[in-house]
């Protein structure tokens, strides 16, 4: 075989019969979780803030799509 090649074997894969032994966990734990937990909740109370603020804005100003004459 000339240097550097690669048999046939190489590309086969054999492990398909084999159960695996490596258990991955897939998903966020730890301080991970609980950081995005607590930048959702923040960006959600920061909306509803925001929501009630414009509310009482335009309630305060009076703003009203209605003509008064």
């Amino acid at each position: 075989m000339p240097r550097g090649g690669s048999m046939l074997s190489d590309w086969v894969d054999d492990t398909a019969g084999e159960s695996s032994s490596y258990n991955f966990k897939v998903g966020i734990y730890g301080w991970r979780k609980r950081c995005l937990y607590l930048l959702i909740l923040g960006l959600l109370v920061m909306v509803i803030v925001n929501l009630a603020l414009t509310l009482w804005v335009l309630k305060v100003m009076e703003f009203s799509s209605l003509r008064n004459n």
